[in-house]
């Protein structure tokens, strides 16, 4: 079991402070993983973690039973059940409060309910059979902010170096099935603001990316395109076929790409101009940081030169942007580590009961 503190949290949740156990997940367009955490003694350990690709699952109640199959042992524990291990009757273990904090990617309302843009079907846990415990749900890159605070979760890559304020936002940006952002203000207690800024118009620059634009948006069969459309892994496999006249899934796409395509250079550089944008939105002189499966799997799209320029490239603030730093997550568990501080922080305040 991988463990990190937490101990310099002063806002434990009530009822959490004494220990807990906690289920976490982040259920992504592509896949979703679930883990169960223990937390005790100011410390947060994280178990083994289930990956179930999204589109398997015909419904939320379906993923979780799949969960259920996958890890029945760790399961019986978040439902207060002592797994003898045998064949004999599992017993109950009042001591000890569990919680799920399930990360969705799409916009949350109330801790309860959500319409995936990137998933085929809903969530409600009002309607939600089995759960194990009480359970909320928060927006995917809410939990990307929350992991920002978890030192040991945040295993980053410095792309590009500059001299952070401590007392200023962090903007957290990343390309997945779909393009996500948030922002972790800083404060007793820190805050975390979902968006969703990648459903916002993308901007193109120059003849040669309205050329792409059209072509993208034909495809597409849309009047305009989006962050989502651009920005994401299904981006990277459209700006392949423009370049190269062949369609290909994502992980195929990445597979054959090298420094020096074309295709490398565009996606650094609608990258770039994404972070810079969302840098300049918020002010996040705290850090730019890129979470998000399509950079961490392959670094070389946010590693080109092409994504300092175009993250540098503006007439007025360029000295200000060079104060941001910018740094890569490489571990692709962080979401589930942010999912498990938000369940300690924020457990008491918003829960669905059982």
């Amino acid at each position: 079991m991988h463990r990190d503190t937490v101990a310099s949290f002063p806002f434990i949740a009530t009822g959490m402070e004494k220990g807990c156990r906690i289920l976490a997940a982040d259920i992504g367009g592509t896949r979703s993983r679930f883990a169960c955490f223990d937390y005790a003694g100011g410390e947060l350990g994280m178990g083994d973690v289930v990956r179930i690709p999204t589109a398997e699952a015909t419904g939320f109640d379906d993923l979780l039973d799949r969960v259920r199959v996958a890890a029945p042992g760790a399961w019986a524990r978040l439902t207060r059940q002592t797994d003898t291990g045998n064949d004999a009757p599992d017993t109950p273990d009042a001591s000890v409060t569990a919680f799920a904090a399930f990360a969705v990617a799409g916009p949350v309302e109330e801790g309860a309910r959500c319409l995936p843009p990137n998933i085929g079907w809903h969530i409600d846990l009002a309607t939600t059979r089995g759960l194990p415990c009480a359970a909320s749900l928060l927006n995917d890159f809410e939990a990307q902010g929350w992991a920002c605070l978890l030192p040991g979760a945040q295993q980053c890559l410095q792309l590009l170096p500059g001299k952070p304020d401590a007392t200023a936002p962090v903007a957290v940006v990343g390309a997945g099935t779909g393009l996500g952002k948030c922002l972790l203000l800083p404060g007793t207690p820190h805050r975390v603001l979902p968006s969703e800024g990648g459903h916002a118009t993308f901007a193109f620059e120059g003849r040669a990316e309205a050329g792409y634009a059209a072509f993208a948006a034909d495809r597409l069969g849309v009047g305009r395109l989006i962050g989502d459309d651009v920005l994401s892994g299904p981006g990277l496999s459209l700006l392949y076929a423009y370049h190269h006249g062949e369609t290909l899934p994502p992980h195929e796409v990445a597979a054959r790409l090298t420094g020096s395509d074309v295709v490398v250079e565009w996606f650094a550089r609608f990258y770039g101009r994404t972070c810079r944008d969302w840098a300049l939105h918020t002010l996040a002189r705290g850090g730019v940081r890129i979470a998000g499966g399509v950079a961490a799997s392959n670094p070389m799209l946010v590693q080109h030169g092409a994504f300092a320029e175009a993250f540098f490239d503006c007439p007025t603030h360029t000295h200000l942007l060079r104060t941001i730093p910018v740094s890569l997550v490489t571990n692709a568990d962080a979401g589930l580590w942010g999912a498990a501080i938000f369940a300690l922080l924020h457990a008491g305040a918003r829960r669905t009961p059982r």
